[in-house]
Formats: structure tokens, sequence, C-alpha cells
């Protein structure tokens, strides 16, 4: 029996290198059949990253030593547990001098604790490499600014009395705590005052509210929802006020199926939205009433290469809102085609407070649709800045 020769030559080797910088790594190594291993380095010299030599780790272990370790890990891309794994390994015994010169004289760091103040504390340290525990002791020692969650009896009593005048969330903002820390030294110190709670204005009168429900009986309660901005459950609690009407949230065995055999035919996503119900109701019902039909791939391969496409350039949300398809589904789609929906942010940090304003003042639903973005985005927002 012969021993089957290279299926590749040298230039066919070199060819598949250069489609793969074009096409990416993965699709081209599924279009051949192939792995990702050793031909990057043996035609062009180019090892896989992060694969550092003695002689580079060594060299690695002298640096995080001179210049420190969280500075050195940044430069070359690696993590402190890493750093600490080779030095464990290779018997690297000298440590980070605490005593070295210090980086930056106190000009500099005051240049710093400026531009923290615009920019944000997080992006100023990932900027200059440097610790958050190190730019509130610069503050503390060049401004005479304490660092947060540092108050005496005293002062916690004087600020639960102002938060009992002005308003907790003025309150916890104006001296940077969270609402927990504020019901934390109330239930500890037993201050028992309370502020009224401020009910904000009624957004829709109960005309207004008759009028919507006239509206949803002709088209549907999603489509009401979407138009004035609100979600499914404010809408049934406006409803029921003015009317004293519940939404019909049952459903008879007869309609689930008829449901079950339209998400078969149309798809279960679009089906869901259309109907106001969650997948895991839809998958429930269909154990439940054994219903063997599961809907057909919608999306030939040009399709599905087109909509990473859209999402590549125009965004996920507007991808998955055009072609009713999860965001997932899309990203698993990109993954085995070997491209890449990247994850960036499209507002800075004064944009997000102004978004997070606007949500405050005009609805959190119709905030989210307008500038794109999902509830829980908003909320991360909120509890990263403060807010």
């Amino acid at each position: 029996m012969s021993k089957r020769g290279p299926r590749f030559s040298e230039k066919e080797k070199l060819a598949i290198l250069k489609e793969g910088e074009g096409n990416g790594v993965n699709a081209v190594c599924a279009q051949y059949g192939m792995s990702d291993q050793t031909w990057r380095y043996k035609a062009h010299g180019v090892r896989p990253r992060k694969h550092f030599s003695l002689k580079n780790k060594l060299k690695i272990l002298e640096e995080g030593a001179r210049n420190g370790i969280y500075r050195t890990c940044a430069a070359n891309h690696i993590s402190r547990p890493t750093y600490y794994n080779w030095r464990h390994k290779l018997g690297f015994t000298k440590l980070p001098r605490r005593g070295r010169l210090a980086r930056f004289n106190e000009e500099e760091k005051l240049a710093i604790l400026r531009e923290g103040e615009k920019i944000g504390v997080k992006a100023v340290c990932a900027k200059y490499g440097i610790g958050d525990q190190s730019y509130r002791r610069w503050r503390y020692k060049i401004k005479g600014i304490e660092p947060k969650k540092q108050f005496s009896i005293k002062k916690k009593r004087e600020i639960l009395e102002e938060g009992f005048q002005n308003g907790i969330e003025r309150v916890c903002a104006a001296y940077r705590i969270h609402s927990k820390t504020y019901y934390s030294w109330k239930r500890k110190l037993g201050f028992t005052k309370s502020p009224p709670r401020q009910c904000r204005p009624r957004r829709f009168t109960k005309e207004q509210v008759l009028a919507m429900a006239r509206e949803a009986e002709k088209t549907s309660t999603k489509a009401v929802c979407e138009k004035y901005g609100i979600s499914h459950s404010h809408y049934s609690r406006l409803r029921y006020q003015v009317t004293g009407v519940r939404l019909k949230k049952s459903f008879s065995p007869e309609e689930k199926l008829r449901i079950l055999e339209e998400g078969y035919q149309n798809g279960i996503l679009r089906t869901c939205n259309a109907y106001g119900i969650t997948m895991t109701s839809y998958y429930h019902w269909k154990s439940e009433l054994r219903f063997d039909k599961s809907p057909q791939r919608s999306f030939s391969e040009e399709e599905r290469l087109q909509i990473v496409n859209e999402a590549i350039r125009d965004g996920i949300i507007k991808a998955r809102d055009r072609h009713h398809v999860s965001e997932g589904t899309i990203r698993r789609w990109a993954k085995g085609i070997g491209r890449e929906i990247p994850r960036r942010s499209r507002y800075n940090i004064q944009k997000k407070r102004a978004i997070i304003r606007e949500a405050l003042r005009n609805g959190v639903i119709a905030t989210c649709q307008a500038y794109e973005i999902d509830r829980g985005t908003l909320r991360y927002w909120r509890r990263a800045l403060g807010l």
C-alpha cells in the first residue's frame, strides 16, 4: 500500500494563505477541509499569537520586575495569571521594587485627574496603565478628595436627612453612593423618615387609552405598543385602570394548535412576536400538545451571508429586526463562515448620560426604540455610570 503524497504543493499553500488573509482563517480551513496549525509558520515564518519562547518569557519577566507587572502585561497582551505562571515555572524570584521612582510627577498626575473627570476613571486608567486605587489615592493626596464610601456616622445622618428633604436619587448621585448603601445606612442607624413618593405625570389620558384600545382591536396589541413606545405589560395595566378589562392571557387548545401551525409555516420568532408570547411558552405548548412539526430552515447559504453582511454594515440590531432572526443565530452564522460581527460601542460617555436622562424623561421603551438599544444595555449604563 503506497503512501499518500501531500495534498497541496508549496504554491497552492501560499495561495491558500493569501486567501485566508482576505476571507478569514476559519472560512478557508472549512472550505479546504484542513486545520489551522503549521502552514503559516513554515511559509511566512509567523508564529501563532501568544507563543513566546523561553528567552522572550524571561525578558518579559525582567521587564515586569523593572517597570511593573500591570504595565508589562498590558503591553505584551497577556494576563497577570499567565505572568505569575511563567514566574513559578521558570523560578523567577525578582519582585518589582516598591520604592522605585514614580512614573508620573505631580503635574502629570493632576493632568491625569482632570482627564479622568472628562472621560471616566476606567478609560483613563486603561490609557495610562494604572490601577483605579492609584487614581483614587492621587485624588486624595492632590485634591484632598476622600475616597468614596468613607463617611462618619454624623455625615451619614446628614446624608439621610438630606435624602429625606431633597430625594434619595438626587442625594445618592451628589455623594456618589448607591441607593442600596443609603438604605443600608438607614437600617443600621435606625433612620425612620421616608421621603414622599413623587409620581410622574401621566403620559396618556383616559381618552387616549380608550383610543389605543380601539386601535389595538383593529390591528394588534404589539403594533400599538410599538407605535406609542410602551411595553405590553404597561399597556395592559393602563387598559385595566381605564376600562376594567384585563387582556386575555390564556389560549384555548384550538388556538394553541393554530399558533403552533402558524409558527411551523412562518417561523417561531415571528409568530411569538405577533401574539405577544415567549418562545418558552411556544415550546411548552409544543411538548404539552405533542406537536411534532418543526419549521424548516427558511434561509439559504446566500441569504445567510447577506444577513451577516448587513449585520456587519448596519448593526446586528437592524439586521435582527429586519429579518426576524435572533442575535445568537446571526452570530452563529457569522462564526460558521469565518466572519466576526464587531461588538463596538456607538456612544461615548457623554452621549450615554444624555440617553439615560432622556429615558427618565420620556420613558425607557421609547428611548430604547429611538436609539436602537435594549433595556438591559440601558440598565448596564446606569449601573456603570452610577446614575
